[in-house]
């Protein structure tokens, strides 16, 4: 797992860094998140997502929000964390609501259609998320 994450970026992933990472590959930051912003904590065909490249590491959780009516998907939500490396202080640079573990998540919604599959629209956003979240 270290290898693998280490392949995409320059250098290996200290050991604080792993475990503040597998800490968010959880639905917990997810839920905490929908929680506090007044949304029901619903998450259709999650997904983890790793992003690193450069100096920084990130999870992102995607998933669908569901129409309350009909229960299918209506927006595609992504939930970023901060930069996971240990030199990052905790949500440096990040505008967004705190989880119950303290830790500062940005995240943004779009409209996508009901029949929208979740494998899909993660490859339509790699590019812009590889943009947005790597120092690359």
């Amino acid at each position: 797992f270290t290898k693998a994450l280490a392949a995409g970026r320059t250098g290996p992933i200290p050991e604080a860094a792993v475990r503040r990472l597998v800490a968010m590959l959880s639905v917990g930051p997810a839920v905490s998140l929908l929680l506090q912003i007044g949304c029901p904590p619903s998450l259709q065909s999650h997904r983890f997502v790793i992003v690193c490249g450069g100096q920084t590491v990130r999870v992102l959780t995607v998933g669908f929000l569901p129409n309350p009516q009909t229960g299918k998907p209506q927006h595609l939500l992504t939930i970023a964390s901060p930069d996971l490396l240990p030199d990052t202080p905790a949500g440096a640079g990040t505008a967004g609501t705190r989880s119950a573990e303290g830790t500062e998540l940005s995240y943004s919604v779009r409209l996508v259609a009901s029949d929208s599959q979740i494998d899909k629209e993660v490859a339509r956003e790699m590019p812009r998320w590889v943009d947005a979240y790597t120092d690359m």
